[in-house]
């Protein structure tokens, strides 16, 4: 009973102390527009910051749509960066190629790809038409799709396309599962392939790779999940690096989950990339702002719903003394932000133009991979029949029937099931190997066009015999390009 009234002193204690010390800053929403205390609160502030970080709950509505507008509102005061949870080579291409052509070709490269987060990059890019980076990448990437693509066309000699194209089939029959698997051999035959003509986006696709393999795989172990995340946030600190060697004076906005943002360690148990963006703004004389932006929930929110009045969002700021109270834990997270933005009754962003894009795509690659398909099809049916019926005549396993079907199925149908193992033991190689196995599937498909021209030349063969062989010859022809072309016997796993 005494503990009962204890807690009871102790909680209405607490909220005198939230009562007393926080100070609300409502900001409403009218045709458009983002007006109210709470903007001219971050804004007043902002003037002596190299960084104003939000800090967000990822995938609200609204969130992206705030801070576009809070972001164009900073571009008078010099913050002409927008900084996201992105890996560089991303956004500089989106950055080169437009928002728009972007998104369309490379649906899967952004994590966080809503209406408005697409529409916040647009404005970064059309609001500084002469910075060669608007946006700054600060994260891992996101799949190995679209950067293995781009590797298709960045290369110069036959064997490079080979391998790039094998890789991109790959990552894209895996989808996001790619990086989440040990495929480090595929990036290593890959860098030895371009290592010949080198280019410094090359070397950047490459090492993000290695660098987005690691920090996944890691993750997806718990024994070394700690370890991804400690590797993850020196990666956005090491990016961020990588953008002040070139402007150490710029200004940024940051649109970022709080758990990166945060000043001091944060949940993840790492310190975080605030807490170094900070450091690095007193060397030059600035400030940081902080501000964590979140859906309101009555259960683990320290305000009521009815201090939001008419406003659809409130800023809340916390003094000192309602921090000192504060239990361990939740004075912690009190100290990560300087403010907390309230969303009041958000849903959850779900609309996004990429969902049409990644559809488009998907169309596009099957209809891409169809031929492989069919072509592999009909050969494999072709030699049961042909061999059933050369069992029945003479016994000869040794026809070519059953080469064909030691070539078509030991080499396709086990390489692609190698490639779709979920341990991805098919690697990418780059040595004579993958070379040596396509002359020979070559080889093999040139003797079954001889083959089937001699039996044109023969009296005793059926003219359906003929045309079925013509047509399976064609077939494994197409096959052996495809085969080439896809780098499928290029994939060796055992």
């Amino acid at each position: 009973m005494k503990r009962l009234i204890l807690s009871t002193i102790l909680i209405i204690h607490y909220t005198t102390l939230i009562a007393q010390s926080n100070e609300f800053y409502p900001i409403s929403k009218t045709n458009g527009t983002l007006h109210g205390t709470g903007i001219d609160w971050i804004l007043d502030r902002a003037d002596t910051c190299q960084f104003v970080f939000f800090g967000e709950q990822h995938g609200v509505e609204g969130i992206a749509e705030f801070v576009n507008f809070v972001y164009e509102q900073l571009q008078s005061r010099g913050f002409d960066h927008l900084a996201l949870e992105t890996d560089p080579w991303t956004t500089e291409r989106c950055a080169k190629m437009g928002v728009n052509e972007f998104t369309k070709q490379n649906p899967h490269s952004i994590a966080f790809d809503s209406n408005g987060d697409i529409e916040l990059m647009r404005t970064a890019i059309e609001l500084n038409p002469t910075l060669e980076q608007p946006i700054w990448g600060m994260d891992q990437m996101q799949t190995a799709i679209h950067p293995f693509y781009r590797l298709i066309e960045l290369a110069n000699t036959p064997k490079q396309k080979r391998l790039a194209r094998g890789a991109f089939l790959k990552a894209t029959l895996k989808m996001g599962r790619y990086t989440r698997q040990h495929n480090e051999k595929d990036i290593e035959a890959l860098e030895k392939a371009f290592s010949s003509n080198p280019s410094e986006e090359k070397e950047l696709i490459i090492q993000e790779l290695k660098q987005t393999i690691e920090i996944f795989t890691k993750w997806m172990n718990p024994e070394t999940r700690q370890e991804s995340v400690a590797v993850r946030e020196e990666l956005m600190k090491q990016n961020l690096n990588n953008y002040l060697k070139r402007l150490p004076n710029a200004k940024a906005v940051f649109k970022m989950g709080g758990a990166h943002t945060m000043y001091g360690i944060g949940p993840n148990g790492v310190p975080t990339l605030g807490d170094y963006a900070q450091k690095l703004a007193n060397q030059n004389g600035y400030g940081t702002l902080n501000i964590n932006v979140v859906r309101y929930n009555s259960e683990n929110s320290n305000i009521s719903i009815n201090d939001f009045g008419d406003s659809q969002m409130l800023l809340v700021t916390v003094s000192d003394t309602l921090k000192s109270n504060l239990e361990n834990n939740t004075r912690k997270s009190a100290n990560g932000f300087d403010a907390i933005i309230y969303f009041k009754e958000a849903s959850y962003a779900s609309n996004s133009i990429n969902r049409s894009y990644e559809t488009q795509f998907r169309n596009n690659f099957i209809f891409r991979i169809i031929p492989l398909a069919i072509t592999k099809v009909f050969c494999l049916i072709t030699i049961i029949a042909f061999s059933i019926q050369t069992l029945r005549k003479n016994k000869n396993i040794l026809q070519y029937p059953a080469i064909a079907s030691v070539l078509a199925i030991g080499l396709v149908a086990f390489q692609i099931t190698l490639i779709l193992k979920p341990n991805g033991s098919a690697a990418l190689s780059s040595g004579y190997s993958p070379l040596l196995i396509h002359i020979t599937f070559g080889l093999a498909t040139l003797y079954f066009l001889i083959r089937t021209y001699r039996n044109w030349k023969r009296t005793n063969i059926s003219t359906r015999s003929k045309l079925v062989h013509t047509i399976f010859s064609i077939n494994l022809c197409v096959l052996s390009y495809l085969i080439y072309y896809w780098n499928i016997g290029g994939m060796l796993g055992w």
